[in-house]
């Protein structure tokens, strides 16, 4: 189903729930995306244009696969290791999730993909073991239909407390520790 641009959440879907599936069942290192900008009909842009030669109007659509793709490589970063992701979050219907940490920065993000029709819960506990970290802030990126949602950062959580993962969304949630 290449044909005809996609701007909304359904190829942006697809992809991430590929992209989630070659991390943590296949075991890829890296995930790169080959077209960038389109001036065609067909799903393989990130980014679309209409303009096709000097004098047509000049025109940029971004398409939510271009912010679903940035919860992955905006946030995970080359270097960070996966680490276990525990409780509900594996469903390829629904809710997957895959976490990863940066020692060095002392930060951690769980990138969820909820497929489903309905909006899921999750709560983070972080087992940091014997780490001394304190937890600074656990800031929300989404990435839906919604209007505006276009990875857009949401006021910081409190720790502990239950996050709301939207319906057919892409939501990182990032951790920074001190």
């Amino acid at each position: 189903g290449g044909n005809g641009r996609d701007l909304t959440m359904n190829t942006a879907l697809d992809v991430a729930r590929i992209i989630h599936l070659d991390l943590t069942l296949v075991g890829v290192t890296a995930w790169q995306w080959w077209t960038a900008v389109s001036p065609v009909s067909y799903k393989d842009g990130l980014i679309f244009t209409d303009w096709k030669k000097p004098g047509d109007a000049e025109s940029i659509i971004t398409s939510r696969l271009l912010w679903a793709i940035g919860n992955y490589s905006r946030f995970v970063r080359p270097g960070m290791q996966r680490v276990e992701l525990t409780g509900a979050g594996q469903d390829i219907g629904g809710l997957m999730g895959s976490a990863y940490k940066d020692e060095k920065a002392r930060r951690v993000v769980a990138v969820y993909v909820n497929m489903g029709t309905a909006p899921r819960t999750v709560q983070l506990d972080f087992g940091l073991g014997k780490r001394g970290w304190r937890l600074k802030s656990i800031t929300p990126y989404v990435t839906s239909d919604r209007e505006g949602d276009e990875l857009k950062a949401y006021p910081p959580v409190v720790a502990g407390a239950p996050i709301e993962i939207p319906a057919r969304s892409v939501v990182t949630l990032a951790a920074q520790f001190a």
